[in-house]
């Protein structure tokens, strides 16, 4: 019943099976704890328990051209979360936070 356990996968997300098991647990993440200021208290997060979601920055909502625009909708608001976006996700995925 002492079977090898074969790694499928990729780390951090690998996994290890034989024809007994399949062992899905993952190992411990080296915490990466980070202090940010917001407008109304300080935020304390784990970098490698974390990940961002960015929702609906299609071009038929956010680009001059797009859907809304083409509709007479004024996409203008829309587009200010894309400049920040644009430096914070880097620097997201340089520290191994998922971006969805």
């Amino acid at each position: 019943m002492n079977q090898p356990l074969y790694t499928l996968g990729v780390p951090p997300n690998a996994w290890e099976v034989n024809s007994a098991i399949a062992d899905i647990t993952r190992s411990p993440l080296t915490p990466q704890p980070i202090t940010l200021g917001t407008e109304t208290k300080t935020l304390r997060l784990d970098l490698a328990k974390a990940a961002i979601v960015v929702v609906d920055m299609q071009n038929d909502f956010c680009h001059p051209k797009g859907w809304l625009a083409h509709i007479g909708v004024d996409v203008t608001p829309d587009r200010a979360p894309i400049e920040p976006l644009q430096a914070l996700l880097p620097a997201l995925r340089a520290v191994d936070v998922p971006v969805i």
